[in-house]
């Protein structure tokens, strides 16, 4: 069968089109392409789009236990008070018209992910550091085109959407995808004065510094209880 299979494949490539008469034996068979009509193609694909709808019948993820959470909290909530107290402190140190900023609004995703979800691979070390650089200079990059000090030819609202667009682009090709940094270059584009006045400091303090902060609280309470092991690869 298999045999028999193959050699009729042959037989199809050597002919220039459909449509043509190819001998076999004694046989005489004729190969017609049918090509279905457009709107049967279309309502065939847009039936199978819409299936999807219903969702793949995956098992959601349960409950999990108290000790779990607690732990989670308690990681959490130590984790954005390193940087909140930071952020307090250096508040003082004037930089250019405004002053230095540490807090941003995404390390409270990272705090989520890194003590509720820590064995994900997209919260690891290398993710988290990797994701925000990415994001960081794509918003970075992208305000010389929207801000008036500099190009201003891309409409604010364009470039808001841009930013995080490429910064996933850039995350995904190179296995770096991290949910949370995406904020970080909308922080910046749509942010405020205090935001803004720090340039490409951005990327050093606050994020650099947030991320180092932030994986420091993960390994340190983490390793704490017997259920957890962070990271999984550095």
């Amino acid at each position: 069968l298999q045999e028999a299979s193959s050699s009729w494949l042959k037989l199809r490539e050597e002919q220039d089109g459909w449509g043509q008469t190819v001998d076999v034996g004694e046989e005489t068979e004729d190969f017609v392409h049918e090509v279905k009509p457009l709107s049967v193609r279309i309502s065939h694909w847009w039936w199978k789009y819409l299936k999807k709808f219903r969702g793949q019948k995956a098992t959601p993820p349960g409950k999990n236990t108290w000790q779990f959470s607690l732990w989670s909290f308690f990681g959490s909530f130590i984790g954005v008070f390193i940087i909140s107290s930071v952020n307090r402190r250096l508040k003082e140190i004037e930089f250019g018209d405004y002053y230095l900023v540490i807090l941003i609004n995404s390390m409270g995703a990272v705090a989520a992910m890194l003590f509720a979800a820590p064995n994900s691979p997209v919260v690891q070390p290398r993710n988290i550091f990797g994701g925000h650089i990415i994001s960081a200079i794509c918003g970075l990059l992208i305000d010389y085109l929207t801000s008036p000090d500099h190009l201003h030819v891309l409409p604010e609202w364009v470039a808001i959407p841009l930013a995080p667009t490429f910064a996933i682009l850039f995350m995904s090709k190179l296995g770096l995808i991290h949910p949370p940094a995406c904020a970080c270059s909308i922080i910046y584009l749509a942010g405020r004065p205090a935001i803004k006045n720090l340039g490409w400091l951005y990327l050093a303090c606050p994020i650099l510094l947030d991320c180092a902060m932030m994986v420091f609280a993960a390994v340190a309470i983490n390793n704490l209880s017997k259920e957890r092991s962070y990271p999984l690869f550095w």
